[in-house]
């Protein structure tokens, strides 16, 4: 009788070969070429969520300070420039953050933006990713730039009245800020040397957010996410009056 033996590297036997080198090539490029392009995506929801976690700690912190004033028939919490620093640290142990803490649970969990690149030193020495607006203060006053807005009650168009910002690491002693100098960005000088917008930049994290944007936080407790182009357009004539940093 004669044997019939079946080749095994046949396609009609019902069997088939291990994979080419080509093909597993082919497998690898195509793999490779997936990832190229989830990859990107997957980062960009990461920085979103980010952002987002961000706008999230301001608006919890907004509602500390809106609290705080409240309870102090309308007077805001004060910045570093009224507080002592501490011996051990260097840092400003009464910083604002810390004065509007009673108001609020689980400071520590969103007195730091995910993103800031400074996020360790604000961490160890107790202080925030979030500076108030210089008008809330007494500064424009001393300084010669007008009346501030020391109170809450001075403010009368809350919804338009930015109270907070989000602090650049760019600025020498930014570390150590807990507000913004705004009421200087305007001045005349800087108008006409063209430089309202470095002024801006130098203490405002403008771009550091996934789209190049940046939380505020206004006067009625909301958050508003704003582009760095829209600031930019703020920050160039024809002039806004009150300028967007004002409170009104």
């Amino acid at each position: 009788m004669q044997c019939v033996c079946r080749n095994p590297g046949r396609r009609g036997d019902g069997f088939r070969g291990a994979f080419t080198l080509v093909e597993l090539l082919v497998v690898i490029a195509i793999i490779a070429v997936l990832i190229g392009l989830l990859l990107p995506a997957v980062q960009a929801a990461r920085a979103a969520a980010r952002r987002t976690k961000c706008a999230s700690n301001l608006r919890q912190i907004g509602l500390g300070i809106l609290s705080f004033a409240d309870a102090h028939r309308g007077r805001w919490p004060d910045s570093t420039h009224t507080s002592e620093a501490d011996p051990d640290t260097g840092g400003f142990t009464r910083a604002w953050i810390y004065t509007v803490a009673p108001f609020m649970e689980g400071v520590d969990e969103v007195r730091i933006c995910p993103d800031d690149p400074l996020l360790s030193d604000r961490l160890r020495l107790k202080l925030t990713s979030y500076a108030l607006n210089g008008w809330l203060t007494k500064e424009p006053e001393m300084r010669g730039d007008g009346p501030g807005f020391d109170n809450l009650r001075k403010i009368t168009e809350t919804t338009r009245s930015i109270i907070a910002f989000e602090l650049s690491e760019k600025r020498g002693d930014s570390v150590f800020g807990d507000h913004v100098h705004s009421f200087m960005w305007f001045r005349d000088a800087n108008k006409q040397a063209g430089t309202v917008y470095d002024m801006i930049d130098l203490e405002v994290a403008l771009k550091r957010h996934y789209g190049e944007m940046a939380p505020y936080l206004y006067a009625d407790g909301h958050v508003e996410t704003i582009a760095a182009g829209t600031i930019r357009q703020w920050a160039s004539p024809p002039w806004q009056t009150p300028e967007f940093s004002k409170p009104r």
